[in-house]
Formats: C-alpha cells, sequence, structure tokens
C-alpha cells in the first residue's frame, strides 16, 4: 500500500503541470495564446531576471465561449523604471492602450483584463528593456472572465477621516483611528448590466499586513511610518477594479520626549531655565 502513495503523488504533480503552463513572452514572441490558465512570465522565467535591450509581444486568447475576455492578476512585478511593459486592449499593438507599467506605475497585486467594448477579449503585452539596470520581471496569472464593465475604486474624502490632502495622503498622529470610506466609479454601469456600491464587495490592504472588508472601515496603526494602501471593488458580475487607490497614510510621533518639571524660584532669583527634550524620529 505504502508503493502506490509516491507513485498517485507523481501522478497528481503530472496532472497539476498539464494544466498549469508557463508562458515567457521571449518564447512566445509574436504568439496568439489561446489559453484560459497558466503563468506569464518575462524573459527570465520563474528564477531569473529579464535582460537589457528586449523587444517581445506576446497576445492572449480565452477558448471559453462563456467567459470570453482574458484577465491577467500579477503576483509578482518588478520593471526597472527605465523599461516598459505595455499592454492593450485587443489582438494587436494597434488596440487602445490600457496602460504602460514599471516600478514607478506597478502593477503588482492588481489585474489587467479586456474591456467590454473589447469584442476579441483579447489582451496583448508589448514588453521593451533599454540597455542596463533591469529587473526581476513578472508573474502573471491567467484567468478567463465575462465580458466586464469598467471599475474604479477611490477613497471617498469627504468621508474619510482624517479627510486626505489634495495629494490623496492620509496625515495622522500615533495611536489615532482612521476611518475609510471607499466608492466605485462605474463609468459603463448599465451598458450590459448595472453596477452600484450597494450591489460591490470592497477589499482594504492597509499596508501593514493587515486588511478588511466594507465600503466603511476604521484601523489603528501600530507603528510610526508611511503606509501605502489599497482598495479592491468587485462588482456583482465578479469584475475587478483594476487602478490604484493611490491613497498614503502618514503617522507622526509626539516630537517632545518630555519637559522637565519648572523649578521652584523666587521672585528674586534672576532667571528661568526650562529645559525641553525632543525625542528623534
Amino acid at each position: 500500500m505504502k508503493k502506490i502513495f509516491p507513485v498517485l503523488g507523481f501522478l497528481i504533480v503530472i496532472s497539476l503541470n498539464l494544466y498549469s503552463q508557463d508562458y515567457l513572452i521571449s518564447t512566445h514572441n509574436g504568439d496568439t495564446i489561446t489559453d484560459c490558465s497558466g503563468f506569464f512570465y518575462d524573459s527570465g522565467g520563474a528564477t531569473s531576471d529579464y535582460g537589457n535591450g528586449e523587444t517581445y509581444i506576446i497576445t492572449f486568447k480565452s477558448n471559453n465561449i462563456i467567459n470570453t475576455h482574458t484577465k491577467v492578476y500579477f503576483d509578482e512585478f518588478d520593471i526597472d523604471p527605465t523599461d516598459t511593459l505595455y499592454i492593450y486592449d485587443g489582438t494587436t499593438t494597434s488596440s487602445p492602450l490600457l496602460g504602460a507599467y514599471n516600478n514607478t506605475n506597478t502593477l503588482l497585486f492588481y489585474p489587467v483584463q479586456a474591456s467590454i467594448t473589447n469584442s476579441s477579449g483579447n489582451l496583448t503585452f508589448k514588453f521593451r528593456s533599454n540597455g542596463s539596470d533591469v529587473g526581476t520581471g513578472w508573474k502573471g496569472t491567467i484567468s478567463c472572465i465575462p465580458e466586464c464593465q469598467t471599475v474604479f475604486s477611490v477613497l471617498d474624502a469627504a468621508l474619510t477621516m482624517p479627510n486626505p490632502t489634495d495629494s490623496n495622503y492620509v496625515d495622522i498622529c500615533f495611536h489615532d483611528t482612521i476611518k475609510f470610506v471607499g466608492s466605485g466609479v462605474f463609468p459603463q454601469n448599465g451598458l450590459v448590466y448595472p453596477q452600484s456600491n450597494a450591489t460591490s464587495t470592497f477589499e482594504w490592504d492597509f499596508g501593514d499586513g493587515t486588511t478588511a472588508t466594507g465600503q466603511t472601515v476604521t484601523h489603528l496603526y501600530n507603528q510610526v511610518r508611511g503606509y501605502n494602501v489599497a482598495l479592491k471593488i468587485t462588482d456583482s458580475h465578479g469584475c475587478v477594479s483594476t487602478n490604484s487607490l493611490g491613497t498614503r497614510v502618514r503617522i507622526a510621533d509626539n516630537p517632545l520626549a518630555s519637559i522637565h518639571p519648572i523649578p521652584s524660584i523666587c521672585s528674586r532669583e534672576d532667571s528661568l531655565i526650562i529645559t525641553i527634550g525632543f525625542q528623534n524620529n
């Protein structure tokens, strides 16, 4: 009986690998991949950096008659600011540009997906690197989804307390609690199906390893530093917001370490010295 387990485990691994194809942009340069699963990598694959002076193009296409549109979620993303991954909403680089991404406009933990106006459901990726300063690249998980209307996540500045600045910073003192209120923006609402905050789910990532769900949440940070806050909104069709919230929390500590007690003096004494200690941050 024990001899069966290793064989069974081996068969399971083989079975999983059959359904988890790796697609390197360099290996499939110029190809159209028809698949709704697998992993999308830079030229270095899962273990190496991409190279200098690269220009590669790849297109992903759904093979599902119901889930007709391609979606790629980036589990890993490290592209030097001098290099760029371009994503097009269609079958070629002549299709509408969804965005240009690197470490200054990251896709880490964000999905990209073919839009509802994209009849092909395809996504085309073009990567270009310069002659120096590479990154570790990316890993994208490929899936297929129904036609999705656009969802944007925003911070409700009027209801979030304290109110964010014009630069979308939320400044607080240490030990203060923040109330975050999010909202969805649905520019294609009603084009195919109705969208609203009431029928959507809200998932927050506070940047300190903790998360919460709900349109309105509160959070208390336990360290003095800055944190990037993320919000993912999923509508009733399972379509997900693809933009960065762009909110950063800045926490300040009390700069006064201590105030020494006022000394006992009388009116005849000539001077008063009060020492205030400042805490270095």
